[in-house]
């Protein structure tokens, strides 16, 4: 049997406008076709079983989303979306796990909810395209997502799901190993001698000396040194501003390309979730120029006790329209480094793709991890972060804390009682 569309809803939220979409999409399509929440069950049946087992010969799931989506609560007056058994929850999380193509549907005046407002294996749905379901212009908006659908009836089309590969990251590191996988790629770039790496400046007039790893395979990086030769040690000179310099595989190159940019950083208070209060997180908002590449880093500690994470990074991009890499297809991990030109150590933990423009990390709540992402974290004044390419060409982007940065993350530690 081809995938079937799952519809998802809230029984008491907008019942009017819900019941005339349920109806319009049951004359569109076979009742072979849908599945819906509300569909009976027998009694003594595992409901959240049942759920997933529809998901599974799905192919699409229509989230539909009302005014009272987020706030609608229970007898004991807690949200029932930060309840990890929430009917409506456990679809959406189990649609994402299988990779489905999630639609979500705006109905009675809703916004799309902000990933800060939703637990950390909902925020996905906060960065999908919405289709807006309206009283006066019903019958066009219906057939527009009708249309829509009727492409994605035995397709699986979702990009990868954040949850279920951080609890597989996190189980491989608490075997013991410190991993940096790319892939099947080594690290990209890396120089064999401080000297050789040139300041960064644009590829017309850069004469960068990078020199790439002989091998193809997969690069098993451990360091036990202890973390204590930072950039800001006595008798070194700190910059003014945070660098950042983007590394650029280049075919026609062997040693590459490299381009600078800048680096703001920050602190902001983010919304909490599961009933937790706001709290406060790091962001770092970079630019490179003539690259035209922009990412937004966030880093904060994890309050969702369902994700074994101790911290959890954001990495959103903005590319160029016709960026000649084609877009972000891979951040294999985040690495921290003592100086712009040291070889840089992992993190304990693991980075996946969620959106074409977006990824998300967790770092290993191991304690043996923990402590030892904590001391590179504080200790080391430079992080790596890996790209892979579209067109599977490699980069590294290298960051600088600096003195806001450095500040940025002593303010947080010392908020979070870290």
């Amino acid at each position: 049997m081809s995938g079937r569309i799952f519809i998802s809803y809230r029984r008491d939220d907008e019942r009017g406008i819900v019941g005339r979409l349920l109806s319009a999409l049951q004359s569109s399509f076979t009742p072979e076709q849908l599945f819906a929440d509300a569909d009976p069950v027998q009694p003594g049946d595992d409901v959240v079983r049942g759920l997933n087992s529809k998901i599974g010969q799905s192919s699409a799931l229509v989230a539909i989303i009302g005014p009272k989506w987020l706030s609608v609560s229970d007898t004991r007056r807690t949200t029932r979306l930060d309840n990890a058994a929430d009917v409506v929850r456990v679809a959406v999380e189990a649609a994402f796990r299988k990779r489905l193509r999630v639609v979500p549907v705006l109905i009675g005046g809703a916004e799309m909810p902000s990933a800060e407002q939703l637990p950390l294996t909902l925020r996905p749905l906060a960065t999908l395209a919405p289709v807006r379901i309206q009283n006066d212009s019903f019958q066009a908006d219906v057939e527009a997502l009708v249309k829509s659908l009727k492409g994605s009836v035995g397709q699986r089309t979702l990009p990868r799901l954040f949850w279920p590969a951080i609890a597989i990251g996190v189980a491989l590191i608490a075997v013991g190993a410190s991993l940096f996988v790319w892939q099947g790629l080594r690290n990209p770039f890396v120089p064999s001698t401080v000297a050789e790496r040139a300041p960064a400046t644009s590829p017309s007039t850069a004469s960068p000396q990078l020199q790439a790893q002989p091998k193809v395979g997969v690069d098993i990086i451990q360091d036990n040194s202890k973390t204590t030769d930072r950039i800001d040690q006595p008798g070194l000179q700190a910059p003014v501003a945070p660098r950042v310099v983007l590394y650029d595989e280049d075919p026609s190159d062997p040693q590459g390309k490299q381009y600078a940019g800048q680096v703001a950083w920050r602190t902001e208070q983010i919304a909490g979730t599961n009933g937790q209060p706001s709290d406060l997180a790091i962001r770092a908002d970079v630019d490179v120029p003539d690259r035209k590449l922009k990412m937004t880093f966030r880093f904060r500690r994890n309050n969702d006790p369902s994700l074994p994470a101790s911290h959890t990074v954001d990495f959103t991009f903005v590319l160029a329209p016709g960026f000649d890499g084609g877009g972000i297809d891979n951040v294999p991990g985040i690495l921290m480094k003592t100086n712009e030109h040291a070889r840089g150590t992992p993190l304990a933990g693991l980075a996946v793709k969620v959106t074409d423009d977006f990824f998300m990390a967790g770092l290993s709540n191991v304690n043996g991890d923990r402590a030892r992402n904590m001391q590179l974290l504080k200790e080391r004044s430079w992080f790596d972060i890996p790209l892979v390419y579209a067109n599977k060409r490699r980069a590294i982007i290298a960051m600088e804390k600096g003195a806001a940065g450095e500040r940025a993350f002593n303010d947080a530690f010392a908020a979070w009682g870290q």
